[in-house]
Protein backbone atom coordinates (compact mmCIF):
# COMPACT_ATOMS: atom_id res chain seq x y z
CA UNK A 1 0.00 0.00 0.00
CA UNK A 2 1.18 3.35 -1.13
CA UNK A 3 1.96 6.42 1.09
CA UNK A 4 -0.67 8.34 -1.00
CA UNK A 5 -3.78 5.73 -0.82
CA UNK A 6 -2.94 4.85 3.48
CA UNK A 7 -3.62 8.67 4.19
CA UNK A 8 -6.65 8.68 1.68
CA UNK A 9 -7.80 5.47 3.72
CA UNK A 10 -7.07 7.16 7.08
CA UNK A 11 -9.38 10.04 5.91
CA UNK A 12 -11.54 8.12 5.15
CA UNK A 13 -11.98 6.59 8.54
CA UNK A 14 -11.14 9.44 10.73
CA UNK A 15 -15.04 10.90 10.17
CA UNK A 16 -16.41 7.65 11.27
CA UNK A 17 -14.34 7.08 14.32
CA UNK A 18 -14.73 10.47 15.54
CA UNK A 19 -17.69 9.94 17.38
CA UNK A 20 -16.48 6.75 19.18
CA UNK A 21 -13.30 9.08 20.17
CA UNK A 22 -14.85 11.99 22.00
CA UNK A 23 -17.27 9.31 24.09
CA UNK A 24 -14.14 7.19 24.79
CA UNK A 25 -12.03 8.42 27.67
CA UNK A 26 -9.09 6.77 26.82
CA UNK A 27 -8.77 9.22 23.63
CA UNK A 28 -7.57 12.28 24.97
CA UNK A 29 -4.84 14.25 24.15
CA UNK A 30 -1.46 14.08 26.48
CA UNK A 31 -0.73 17.64 27.63
CA UNK A 32 2.37 18.75 29.10
CA UNK A 33 4.07 21.87 30.07
CA UNK A 34 7.53 22.41 29.47
CA UNK A 35 7.94 24.68 32.54
CA UNK A 36 6.08 24.91 35.43
CA UNK A 37 2.31 25.47 36.59
CA UNK A 38 2.68 28.91 37.20
CA UNK A 39 5.44 29.91 34.88
CA UNK A 40 3.42 31.31 31.09
CA UNK A 41 6.66 29.65 28.92
CA UNK A 42 5.37 27.35 25.81
CA UNK A 43 3.76 23.75 26.21
CA UNK A 44 4.24 21.12 24.70
CA UNK A 45 1.46 18.52 22.83
CA UNK A 46 1.54 14.56 22.69
CA UNK A 47 -1.00 14.25 20.11
CA UNK A 48 -2.81 11.02 18.94
CA UNK A 49 -5.86 10.89 16.18
CA UNK A 50 -8.42 10.68 19.32
CA UNK A 51 -6.38 13.14 21.06
CA UNK A 52 -6.56 15.90 18.46
CA UNK A 53 -10.25 15.37 17.64
CA UNK A 54 -11.36 15.79 21.29
CA UNK A 55 -8.87 18.94 21.85
CA UNK A 56 -10.51 20.38 18.10
CA UNK A 57 -13.86 19.47 19.75
CA UNK A 58 -13.51 21.42 22.60
CA UNK A 59 -11.04 24.71 21.81
CA UNK A 60 -12.74 25.20 18.36
CA UNK A 61 -14.37 28.31 18.02
CA UNK A 62 -17.78 27.49 16.35
CA UNK A 63 -17.91 25.17 18.98
CA UNK A 64 -18.00 28.24 22.18
CA UNK A 65 -20.28 29.94 19.94
CA UNK A 66 -22.62 26.96 20.03
CA UNK A 67 -22.65 26.77 23.73
CA UNK A 68 -23.03 30.06 24.27
CA UNK A 69 -26.36 29.58 21.86
CA UNK A 70 -27.57 26.99 24.47
CA UNK A 71 -27.05 29.63 27.12
CA UNK A 72 -29.01 32.12 25.18
CA UNK A 73 -31.95 29.82 24.67
CA UNK A 74 -31.88 28.34 27.68
CA UNK A 75 -32.15 32.13 29.18
CA UNK A 76 -35.20 32.22 26.92
CA UNK A 77 -36.88 29.50 28.41
CA UNK A 78 -36.65 31.20 31.94
CA UNK A 79 -38.09 34.45 30.27
CA UNK A 80 -40.93 32.19 29.06
CA UNK A 81 -41.66 31.01 32.56
CA UNK A 82 -41.66 34.23 33.69
CA UNK A 83 -45.10 34.34 31.84
CA UNK A 84 -46.83 32.02 33.53
CA UNK A 85 -45.51 33.40 37.26
CA UNK A 86 -47.39 36.05 39.31
CA UNK A 87 -45.97 39.25 39.47
CA UNK A 88 -45.29 40.91 42.82
CA UNK A 89 -45.04 45.04 43.57
CA UNK A 90 -44.68 46.75 46.50
CA UNK A 91 -44.95 50.70 46.82
CA UNK A 92 -44.94 53.44 49.78
CA UNK A 93 -46.30 56.71 48.86
CA UNK A 94 -46.59 60.14 50.94
CA UNK A 95 -47.72 62.85 49.22
CA UNK A 96 -50.38 65.65 48.89
CA UNK A 97 -52.55 66.87 45.70
CA UNK A 98 -54.89 69.67 45.24
CA UNK A 99 -58.30 69.78 43.43
CA UNK A 100 -60.21 71.45 40.66
CA UNK A 101 -63.73 71.74 42.20
CA UNK A 102 -64.73 72.72 38.22
CA UNK A 103 -63.38 69.47 37.20
CA UNK A 104 -65.59 67.19 39.25
CA UNK A 105 -68.74 67.71 36.53
CA UNK A 106 -71.48 68.04 39.28
CA UNK A 107 -73.22 70.95 40.16
CA UNK A 108 -72.92 71.39 44.00
CA UNK A 109 -75.45 73.96 44.12
CA UNK A 110 -78.47 73.66 46.47
CA UNK A 111 -82.07 75.43 46.20
CA UNK A 112 -82.44 78.85 48.52
CA UNK A 113 -78.59 77.92 49.35
CA UNK A 114 -75.35 79.61 48.36
CA UNK A 115 -73.09 77.98 46.09
CA UNK A 116 -70.62 75.33 48.18
CA UNK A 117 -67.84 76.04 45.61
CA UNK A 118 -66.89 78.57 42.73
CA UNK A 119 -69.00 77.94 40.13
CA UNK A 120 -65.88 78.54 37.94
CA UNK A 121 -64.20 76.60 40.12
CA UNK A 122 -62.00 77.05 42.87
CA UNK A 123 -58.63 75.02 44.16
CA UNK A 124 -59.86 72.64 46.97
CA UNK A 125 -56.61 71.43 48.81
CA UNK A 126 -53.89 70.42 49.44
CA UNK A 127 -54.83 67.25 50.39
CA UNK A 128 -52.49 64.49 52.57
CA UNK A 129 -52.34 61.48 51.51
CA UNK A 130 -49.89 58.34 52.99
CA UNK A 131 -50.26 54.98 51.01
CA UNK A 132 -48.25 51.49 51.76
CA UNK A 133 -49.96 48.77 49.61
CA UNK A 134 -48.81 45.33 47.66
CA UNK A 135 -50.19 44.03 44.33
CA UNK A 136 -50.53 40.74 42.73
CA UNK A 137 -51.22 40.26 38.95
CA UNK A 138 -50.88 36.26 37.85
CA UNK A 139 -52.20 34.74 34.98
CA UNK A 140 -54.16 31.57 35.92
CA UNK A 141 -55.06 29.63 32.22
CA UNK A 142 -52.90 30.94 29.43
CA UNK A 143 -52.51 28.60 26.39
CA UNK A 144 -50.30 30.84 24.53
CA UNK A 145 -47.66 31.51 27.63
CA UNK A 146 -47.43 27.64 27.84
CA UNK A 147 -46.98 26.95 24.17
CA UNK A 148 -44.04 30.00 24.13
CA UNK A 149 -42.07 28.28 26.72
CA UNK A 150 -42.64 24.82 25.23
CA UNK A 151 -41.11 26.44 21.73
CA UNK A 152 -38.79 27.75 23.94
CA UNK A 153 -37.28 24.70 25.82
CA UNK A 154 -37.73 22.98 22.02
CA UNK A 155 -35.15 25.84 20.68
CA UNK A 156 -33.03 24.41 23.40
CA UNK A 157 -32.68 21.50 22.80
CA UNK A 158 -32.57 22.00 18.98
CA UNK A 159 -29.37 24.08 20.17
CA UNK A 160 -28.05 21.97 22.40
CA UNK A 161 -28.02 19.36 19.84
CA UNK A 162 -26.63 21.98 17.30
CA UNK A 163 -23.54 22.30 19.37
CA UNK A 164 -23.53 18.46 19.23
CA UNK A 165 -23.42 18.61 15.50
CA UNK A 166 -20.93 21.41 15.46
CA UNK A 167 -18.46 19.51 18.06
CA UNK A 168 -18.43 16.60 15.67
CA UNK A 169 -17.81 19.11 12.83
CA UNK A 170 -14.65 20.24 14.47
CA UNK A 171 -13.63 17.02 15.67
CA UNK A 172 -14.08 15.45 12.37
CA UNK A 173 -11.59 18.65 10.93
CA UNK A 174 -8.89 17.87 14.19
CA UNK A 175 -8.39 14.38 12.94
CA UNK A 176 -8.52 15.33 9.14
CA UNK A 177 -5.87 17.67 10.16
CA UNK A 178 -3.61 15.67 12.27
CA UNK A 179 -3.86 13.19 9.82
CA UNK A 180 -2.46 15.67 6.92
CA UNK A 181 -0.16 16.44 9.10
CA UNK A 182 1.21 12.76 9.56
CA UNK A 183 0.96 12.30 6.32
CA UNK A 184 3.29 16.01 5.38
CA UNK A 185 5.97 14.07 7.80
CA UNK A 186 5.85 10.65 6.81
CA UNK A 187 6.38 12.23 3.38
CA UNK A 188 9.12 14.35 4.23
CA UNK A 189 10.81 11.14 5.72
CA UNK A 190 10.24 8.91 2.53
CA UNK A 191 11.84 11.84 0.54
CA UNK A 192 14.81 12.08 2.61
CA UNK A 193 15.13 7.81 2.11
CA UNK A 194 14.81 8.59 -1.12
CA UNK A 195 17.99 11.09 -0.76
CA UNK A 196 20.11 8.66 1.18
CA UNK A 197 19.29 6.36 -1.50
CA UNK A 198 20.18 8.41 -4.55
CA UNK A 199 23.62 9.22 -2.94
CA UNK A 200 24.33 5.74 -2.40
CA UNK A 201 23.58 5.14 -6.16
CA UNK A 202 25.50 8.13 -6.89
CA UNK A 203 28.45 6.89 -4.95
CA UNK A 204 28.14 2.91 -6.78
CA UNK A 205 28.15 4.87 -10.25
CA UNK A 206 31.47 6.73 -9.05
CA UNK A 207 33.54 4.07 -7.69
CA UNK A 208 32.26 2.28 -11.42
CA UNK A 209 33.54 4.97 -13.01
CA UNK A 210 36.66 5.22 -11.10
CA UNK A 211 37.48 1.32 -11.08
CA UNK A 212 36.91 1.32 -14.91
CA UNK A 213 33.69 -0.79 -15.46
CA UNK A 214 31.38 2.18 -15.34
CA UNK A 215 30.65 5.17 -17.36
CA UNK A 216 29.95 8.51 -16.78
CA UNK A 217 26.25 9.13 -18.30
CA UNK A 218 25.65 6.68 -14.92
CA UNK A 219 27.20 9.58 -12.68
CA UNK A 220 25.29 12.12 -14.41
CA UNK A 221 22.05 10.30 -14.49
CA UNK A 222 22.45 9.74 -10.29
CA UNK A 223 23.77 13.18 -9.85
CA UNK A 224 20.11 14.50 -11.69
CA UNK A 225 18.73 12.17 -9.36
CA UNK A 226 19.72 13.68 -6.29
CA UNK A 227 18.89 16.58 -7.71
CA UNK A 228 15.46 15.79 -8.67
CA UNK A 229 14.74 14.00 -4.78
CA UNK A 230 16.36 17.13 -3.41
CA UNK A 231 13.08 19.43 -4.79
CA UNK A 232 11.23 16.94 -3.72
CA UNK A 233 11.83 16.72 -0.38
CA UNK A 234 12.38 20.60 -0.62
CA UNK A 235 8.59 20.60 -1.31
CA UNK A 236 7.62 18.25 0.87
CA UNK A 237 9.03 19.80 3.90
CA UNK A 238 6.78 22.81 2.74
CA UNK A 239 3.69 20.97 2.51
CA UNK A 240 5.02 19.65 5.95
CA UNK A 241 4.85 23.36 7.42
CA UNK A 242 1.62 24.19 5.95
CA UNK A 243 -0.10 21.06 7.43
CA UNK A 244 1.13 21.57 10.66
CA UNK A 245 0.21 25.25 10.77
CA UNK A 246 -2.93 23.94 9.86
CA UNK A 247 -3.29 21.36 12.74
CA UNK A 248 -2.59 24.52 14.43
CA UNK A 249 -5.27 26.59 13.28
CA UNK A 250 -7.60 24.15 14.05
CA UNK A 251 -6.90 22.91 17.20
CA UNK A 252 -6.38 26.81 18.30
CA UNK A 253 -2.63 26.09 19.69
CA UNK A 254 -0.05 29.40 19.85
CA UNK A 255 2.62 29.41 17.29
CA UNK A 256 5.35 28.47 19.76
CA UNK A 257 3.88 25.35 21.57
CA UNK A 258 5.57 22.11 20.74
CA UNK A 259 3.63 19.32 19.16
CA UNK A 260 4.78 15.78 18.92
CA UNK A 261 2.33 13.29 16.81
CA UNK A 262 2.37 10.02 18.48
CA UNK A 263 0.77 7.75 15.59
CA UNK A 264 2.22 6.22 12.68
CA UNK A 265 0.03 5.83 9.08
CA UNK A 266 1.41 2.11 9.83
CA UNK A 267 -1.41 2.05 12.55
CA UNK A 268 -4.14 -0.78 11.38
CA UNK A 269 -7.55 0.88 11.15
CA UNK A 270 -10.62 -0.23 11.57
CA UNK A 271 -12.34 -1.76 8.35
CA UNK A 272 -14.82 0.48 6.94
CA UNK A 273 -18.16 -0.24 7.23
CA UNK A 274 -20.32 -1.32 4.22
CA UNK A 275 -22.73 1.42 2.41
CA UNK A 276 -25.89 0.05 3.60
CA UNK A 277 -24.33 -0.09 7.31
CA UNK A 278 -22.81 3.51 6.60
CA UNK A 279 -25.66 5.00 5.63
CA UNK A 280 -28.36 3.55 8.23
CA UNK A 281 -25.67 4.62 10.79
CA UNK A 282 -25.67 8.14 9.54
CA UNK A 283 -29.25 8.62 9.01
CA UNK A 284 -29.71 6.90 13.09
CA UNK A 285 -26.70 9.07 14.40
CA UNK A 286 -25.89 12.04 12.18
CA UNK A 287 -26.23 14.77 14.66
CA UNK A 288 -26.23 17.65 12.20
CA UNK A 289 -29.38 15.67 10.99
CA UNK A 290 -30.95 15.51 14.55
CA UNK A 291 -30.61 19.14 15.08
CA UNK A 292 -32.68 19.83 11.75
CA UNK A 293 -34.84 18.00 13.33
CA UNK A 294 -34.77 19.29 16.66
CA UNK A 295 -35.08 22.66 15.09
CA UNK A 296 -38.40 21.68 13.24
CA UNK A 297 -39.85 20.48 16.13
CA UNK A 298 -39.43 23.66 18.25
CA UNK A 299 -41.03 25.51 15.04
CA UNK A 300 -43.80 23.34 15.53
CA UNK A 301 -44.13 24.23 18.90
CA UNK A 302 -43.88 27.94 18.09
CA UNK A 303 -46.39 27.82 15.28
CA UNK A 304 -48.73 26.11 18.25
CA UNK A 305 -48.25 28.70 21.06
CA UNK A 306 -49.25 31.28 18.09
CA UNK A 307 -52.62 29.66 17.36
CA UNK A 308 -52.97 29.22 21.02
CA UNK A 309 -53.35 33.42 21.30
CA UNK A 310 -57.04 32.83 19.78
CA UNK A 311 -57.65 31.36 22.61
CA UNK A 312 -59.21 33.03 26.19
CA UNK A 313 -56.79 33.75 28.75
CA UNK A 314 -57.76 33.71 32.59
CA UNK A 315 -56.01 36.21 35.14
CA UNK A 316 -56.20 36.92 38.94
CA UNK A 317 -55.44 40.85 40.00
CA UNK A 318 -55.57 41.61 43.43
CA UNK A 319 -54.24 45.02 45.74
CA UNK A 320 -54.17 45.08 49.38
CA UNK A 321 -52.75 48.62 51.58
CA UNK A 322 -53.14 50.81 53.93
CA UNK A 323 -54.48 54.64 52.79
CA UNK A 324 -54.77 58.04 54.84
CA UNK A 325 -53.38 61.22 55.34
CA UNK A 326 -50.23 60.25 57.41
CA UNK A 327 -48.46 57.35 58.10
CA UNK A 328 -49.60 56.83 61.50
CA UNK A 329 -53.05 57.13 60.74
CA UNK A 330 -53.86 54.54 57.81
CA UNK A 331 -57.34 52.60 57.14
CA UNK A 332 -56.80 49.21 55.13
CA UNK A 333 -57.94 49.15 51.75
CA UNK A 334 -57.96 46.32 48.80
CA UNK A 335 -59.51 45.31 45.72
CA UNK A 336 -59.38 42.06 43.47
CA UNK A 337 -60.94 40.76 40.27
CA UNK A 338 -60.41 37.95 38.00
CA UNK A 339 -60.22 39.05 34.60
CA UNK A 340 -61.15 36.99 31.77
CA UNK A 341 -59.82 38.42 27.77
CA UNK A 342 -60.86 37.12 24.35
CA UNK A 343 -58.40 37.89 21.32
CA UNK A 344 -61.35 39.33 18.48
CA UNK A 345 -59.01 41.34 15.94
CA UNK A 346 -55.41 42.32 16.07
CA UNK A 347 -54.90 43.70 12.71
CA UNK A 348 -54.35 40.55 11.06
CA UNK A 349 -50.83 39.82 13.28
CA UNK A 350 -51.46 36.63 14.12
CA UNK A 351 -51.87 35.13 10.97
CA UNK A 352 -48.91 36.67 9.82
CA UNK A 353 -47.32 35.32 12.43
CA UNK A 354 -48.40 32.14 11.87
CA UNK A 355 -47.46 32.26 7.74
CA UNK A 356 -43.59 32.81 9.42
CA UNK A 357 -43.61 29.56 11.18
CA UNK A 358 -45.24 27.52 8.75
CA UNK A 359 -42.83 28.98 5.87
CA UNK A 360 -39.60 28.23 8.42
CA UNK A 361 -41.23 24.33 9.00
CA UNK A 362 -41.44 24.29 5.18
CA UNK A 363 -37.40 26.01 5.02
CA UNK A 364 -36.52 22.96 7.57
CA UNK A 365 -38.49 19.73 5.66
CA UNK A 366 -36.63 20.86 2.56
CA UNK A 367 -33.15 21.57 4.35
CA UNK A 368 -33.85 18.10 6.23
CA UNK A 369 -34.48 16.33 2.74
CA UNK A 370 -31.66 17.72 1.32
CA UNK A 371 -29.63 16.34 4.35
CA UNK A 372 -30.68 12.61 3.75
Amino acid sequence: MTLFSRFYRRAAMAACITGLTLAAPGGAYAQQATMGAASAGPQSYRLTLGGAARLAAERNASVQQAQSRVEGAEARVRQSTADLLPSVDAAATRGAHTLNSASFGLDFQIPGQPSLFDPDGEIIGPVQSADVRASVDGPLLDFSALGRRRSAQADVDAARMSERATAEGAATAGALAYLAALRARAEVEAREKDLELAQDLLRVAQGSLDAGVGVALDVTRAQAQIATVRAQLLAAQHRAEVSELALRRTLRLSPDAAIELAGTLDETAEPAPSEESAVAGALDGRKDLAAAEAYRDAASQSLSAVRANRLPKLSLAADEGYYGKRFGHMLNTYSWGLRVSVPIFDGFKRSAQMQEEEARIHEIGFRLEDMR
